[in-house]
């Protein structure tokens, strides 16, 4: 497999220095990675995989596979009887809807639809973008949702169409975070809303399972799946240059269902997290400038 270097994407540096080097487990995915290291801008301190693979559309499919999809952290994809691991989809809503109510919604990878389900039985007019055809056939069939299968940047959606845009762990996993911002920007009306949730590289839990992976070289970071490990500090900044007014910004922690031992250490983990202000997620609610 192929890699290639990258620039900071926030910056433009390229000159990072080195915080940890994962091996790629089998059971991480079936592609022969090897290992992969995640880096730190020296500019702007921005947390990215570098070098990454260089992907064919048959390894891309692999990575985003029925399997990934169906691992245990992600079971909230796959059905009604399945857990959801992180904020429920009513404090999403709920805090969207201080703001607004009763719009025009899109949900970016919606998975099989079920915040798009709960705002349009609150008379929203929802659209999702998902790149699991099995999720986004659910989303569709079971529902009856409009939903398209593939990226955002491939959905071919107008100017200034949606009054609200969702994105809850997904901007992690793309290739240019700040392209990314800039197409939601595009289609999102004049003070428009922008929900984005992701993984907080600065809480406890990244703290110390860096430090491990140090001494172990484990992958506790959704590796390939995760390219980027933002903070509040780089997410501002993204907001900022990405034509966004933050409202916003709340700190939550990730629900992570793991028995014995590990349970107990993370268990602790998280409640001195809590105890510190430094949990492993950050919400943030923006406003397109007008």
């Amino acid at each position: 497999m192929k890699f290639k270097s990258v620039k900071c994407n926030l910056c433009g540096n390229d000159r990072p220095k080195q915080l940890v080097k994962c091996r790629i487990a089998k059971e991480d995915t079936g592609l022969p990675i090897g290992s992969m290291n995640i880096v730190k801008c020296k500019n702007c301190g921005l947390v990215y995989v570098n070098p990454r693979p260089e992907y064919s559309f048959e390894e891309f499919s692999a990575l985003y596979s029925d399997e990934y999809f169906n691992a245990p952290y992600m079971r909230f994809y796959i059905g009604k009887e399945s857990r959801q691991t992180n904020e429920s989809f009513a404090y999403r809503l709920d805090w969207i809807e201080k703001y607004k109510r009763k719009a025009r919604i899109l949900d970016i990878g919606c998975a099989s639809g079920r915040f798009l389900k709960m705002a349009k039985d609150k008379e929203w007019e929802t659209y999702g973008v998902e790149v699991s055809k099995t999720a986004a056939d659910i989303a569709r069939e079971k529902y009856g949702l409009n939903v398209i299968t593939g990226r955002l940047d491939e959905a071919g959606f107008g100017d200034d169409f949606f009054d609200v845009v969702t994105a809850s762990d997904v901007i992690e996993h793309v290739e240019d975070p700040k392209s990314f911002l800039l197409e939601i920007n595009r289609i999102m009306k004049r003070g428009g809303l922008l929900y984005i949730a992701v993984p907080d590289f600065d809480g406890l839990y990244y703290k110390a399972t860096v430090l491990i992976s140090h001494f172990n070289h484990r992958n506790y970071f959704v590796l390939p799946h995760h390219i980027y490990f933002f903070n509040q500090n780089s997410i501002r900044q993204y907001l900022k240059e990405t034509n966004f007014k933050l409202i916003d910004v709340r700190k939550n922690e990730s629900n992570i269902s793991t028995s014995g031992f590990t349970g107990k250490i993370i268990w602790i983990l998280f409640l001195v997290a809590r105890l510190i202000n430094k949990q492993s997620r950050i919400l943030f609610l923006a406003e397109k400038a007008r």
